[in-house]
């Protein structure tokens, strides 16, 4: 079973699902298409893409006033 998609990071990949190519938020993705995703990237190529997932999940925090307790 896929997560839901919710499509909130903006960081596409193309990933194979039930025999169909498909764009998915890297966030959207199951644990080894993320790790497939990964492998073989350099050091810069991850920095930047935690980069780009934390001003995402910093602009989300502050549009919806969310705060972890």
């Amino acid at each position: 079973m896929y997560p839901e998609r919710r499509n909130l990071d903006g960081v596409y990949f193309r990933v194979l699902r039930d025999g169909h190519w498909t764009n998915v938020c890297f966030t959207d993705m199951l644990e080894s298409e993320k790790s497939t995703v990964l492998a073989g990237k350099s050091a810069e190529w991850c920095k930047n893409l935690a980069l780009v997932l934390a001003s995402q999940l910093r602009y989300i925090g502050d549009l919806y006033d969310l705060m972890k307790e």
